[in-house]
């Protein structure tokens, strides 16, 4: 059986998201246990193997929920983290945790599912992808190095962050690939498939990447990746 941990000083707020996770998740194959002080959680964590942890930012007595995250990242680092709070102002300050997702208080089934699926998605979400290179190489590629991709003149190109090109196979299509690749890239354009991680801003027509390379989204396609790009910001607050 899997196991949810919830460290929040407040009983009522725990109990309200345990009542959300039962009802959203399987009893069967999910438990969730509540932590109301550091010492009720220290004993759950010695006690039990968590794989999501839920964690309130402002806890009792003062303590520092941040800080306490990047201690459990340290020590747990297969288990996923969530961090909670009413305060929308600590949304700079959590990721230097790297948490998984980040919830606001007051919950809502709504918020608590999509936190859920975020979570879901990034512990399942590949971090490579094989493309055969001939018929003897399969080349695996990290997708974190990888800024966008391009075809051109029958070529498939992966650039990097610093828009240098990585790799160019010959006779691929963009499309011969696109199925493997992960949420968090779009394909703005016939010929061009964007890492979202890497964007800075959107604008009509137009992606600005962090080093200030401007991408084309085409106009048939500008709608869709904008709803794209926004729900992935908003998966990363």
């Amino acid at each position: 059986m899997k196991r949810i941990l919830i460290y929040d000083d407040s009983r009522s707020s725990s109990e309200q998201l345990k009542g959300l996770l039962e009802t959203i998740l399987s009893k069967r194959y999910t438990a969730v246990d509540i932590a109301n002080t550091r010492e009720a959680a220290e004993k759950l964590l010695a006690e039990n193997a968590y794989v999501l942890i839920f964690l309130d930012i402002e806890l009792d007595g003062g303590g520092n929920g941040i800080e306490l995250g990047a201690e459990m990242r340290r020590r747990f680092s297969g288990t996923s983290l969530v961090y909670v709070t009413a305060h929308i102002k600590y949304c700079e300050e959590i990721f230097l945790a790297a948490p998984d997702a980040f919830l606001v208080k007051p919950f809502t089934e709504e918020a608590v599912r999509r936190t859920i699926g975020i979570v879901h998605r990034r512990f399942h979400e590949p971090d490579s992808i094989s493309i055969a290179a001939s018929k003897n190489l399969i080349e695996t590629i990290p997708l974190d190095n990888i800024a966008y991709i391009e075809t051109a003149a029958r070529s498939l190109c992966l650039y990097n962050r610093e828009m240098r090109l990585l790799y160019k196979f010959y006779n691929i299509k963009l499309t011969d690939i696109i199925g493997k690749l992960p949420a968090y890239f779009v394909r703005c354009h016939q010929s061009i498939c964007v890492n979202m991680k890497f964007v800075r801003r959107i604008e009509r027509y137009r992606f600005t990447l962090e080093n200030g390379k401007e991408i084309p989204i085409s106009q048939s396609r500008f709608n869709d990746t904008r709803t794209s790009y926004f729900r992935y910001l908003g998966e990363r607050l």
